[in-house]
């Protein structure tokens, strides 16, 4: 039977191709790491294909599924389903600097400190989630000002406060602009090398996709044209026993002690891409 090579490797291979600019448009490549297609649009660019148990077939019931997300549509805490609350007197509204108020960002949430050292806001579903495969979050946001004694943490996690996180995958910047993703399990921890620097005043869209078994965790940092910036992978300290359980959401706080501006919020998604087993079909 005639056979047909093409090449393959894990999402983090095949993005650094892309970054090395080693792509190859209308070439096929196997993502190993998530059994799915994926075909170069260019030599820096690929698009994967959705897999029919995402796509095809009878609709998989709300009930057997998970998806949930926030627009940031108010400044009252409680953005369901995600439900957020000051760190020692940390603020949050809805009136951004002017030039964050643009078409493509509706709903736009800015976190402020107080003036006590460590205060900040925090915006999470309950730490209740025990890490399988195929969870999904993300968050697309703006940068203020300045990174300096800024600390956020974003992603599947248990923090609440300045304090890192028991459990979690999660990335991070603190005090500058290097964002990396974190892995946590039980407080022995993994840190990738840097994903991205970003930049201050500028839109980001941030990724964190578990692979099917959860044995590995890919951290993508996108701009706000939808080019990849950069990413890394960790396969270490991945929380999936039983109680290690996380949250999703973030958590921002800052050293300053005079009030300031942190972050702007604009959108918040978290999936399962797995079927869940909890009933009939």
């Amino acid at each position: 039977m005639p056979s047909l090579a093409h090449k393959r490797g894990t999402r983090a291979q095949i993005d650094a191709a892309a970054t090395a600019n080693l792509l190859r448009a209308g070439e096929l490549y196997l993502i190993t790491d998530e059994a799915r297609l994926t075909i170069g649009t260019a030599v820096n660019a690929h698009t994967p294909a959705a897999k029919q148990s995402e796509i095809g077939g009878a609709p998989v019931s709300a009930r057997k599924s998970v998806a949930f997300s926030t627009d940031f549509v108010s400044k009252n805490a409680f953005q369901y389903p995600f439900d957020g609350a000051a760190i020692t007197s940390g603020t949050n509204t809805t009136v951004p600097p002017a030039a964050a108020l643009v078409p493509n960002h509706p709903g736009i949430w800015l976190l402020r400190c107080a003036t006590t050292a460590n205060s900040g806001y925090r915006c999470m579903a309950p730490a209740e989630l025990r890490l399988a495969g195929g969870e999904v979050c993300e968050l697309v946001f703006r940068t203020v000002a300045a990174f300096t004694n800024t600390t956020l943490r974003f992603g599947f996690h248990d923090a609440a406060n300045i304090t890192d996180a028991i459990d979690g995958v999660y990335v991070q910047f603190s005090n500058t602009g290097d964002l990396t993703g974190k892995t946590a399990s039980n407080n022995v921890r993994s840190t990738s090398p840097t994903i991205a620097t970003l930049v201050a005043n500028t839109w980001y869209h941030v990724r964190i996709t578990l692979n099917a078994n959860a044995t590995s965790a890919l951290f993508e940092l996108f701009d706000d044209a939808g080019s990849l910036l950069g990413s890394q992978s960790l396969i270490t300290n991945i929380p999936t026993a039983a109680g290690r359980e996380v949250g999703c959401g973030f958590v921002v706080t800052s050293g300053n002690t005079v009030a300031t501006d942190m972050l702007m919020a604009d959108y918040m998604e978290m999936k399962i891409g797995r079927t869940l087993t909890r009933g009939a079909v």
